[in-house]
């Protein structure tokens, strides 16, 4: 099914283009979740609302971009909207625990990959740091590129701006990227 019949059967609500949409853009959609919430969970709960959004609003979609590309921004802004409700729920618990819940409970793994599993853990949770302080548009080309393997014309598409435009973000993310990291090391050492 191409896309414009994708499309079509979509708006009239065919339970078959659903299908044939998921099972073409699913992974992808996920894919690029991830690469923000950086939690395969959250990731395929974000994945979900994208999907619920195209149910919900594909009579909207007007075509002007290729579906993928509609996908890949509902993706994002998902993601981001994500994540800032997961930032001010986190502030919030913490504040509340912090007059209410006094009692701090710690369980330490006992198994014997603890110390590997904790080492990637940390290293994936730093990763998702510092790349969430990247400017948003950074964020956004950088994550396209390394997490989807688009190219700058593809990340340009997108993003709506030019293909220098993406190198020029990426290029800066690289570089913000390697002073974040290199601050992080060289201020716990």
């Amino acid at each position: 099914m191409n896309d414009d019949l994708l499309i079509k059967g979509l708006k009239e609500r065919r339970e078959q283009a659903f299908t044939t949409l998921l099972a073409r853009f699913r992974p992808r959609v996920v894919n690029t979740c991830f690469g923000f919430v950086r939690n395969e969970q959250d990731a395929e709960e974000v994945a979900q609302d994208v999907f619920l959004e195209v149910y919900q609003s594909i009579d909207k979609f007007n075509g002007q971009v290729p579906i993928h590309v509609w996908l890949y921004r509902l993706s994002m802004q998902k993601s981001i909207d994500f994540i800032r409700t997961k930032t001010r729920k986190k502030r919030w618990s913490g504040f509340k625990n912090f007059f209410i819940d006094n009692e701090n409970t710690w369980q330490l793994p006992t198994d014997s990959d603890a110390s590997s599993n904790m080492e990637q853990k940390e290293l994936s949770e730093l990763l998702a740091t510092v790349i969430s302080r990247l400017p948003e548009r950074q964020q956004k080309a950088f994550i396209l590129s390394r997490n989807e393997g688009l190219s700058n014309a593809e990340i340009g598409t997108i993003l709506n701006t030019s293909e220098s435009a993406v190198e020029s973000l990426i290029t800066r993310a690289n570089k913000r990227l390697r002073e974040l990291l290199y601050n992080y090391y060289h201020n716990r050492s």
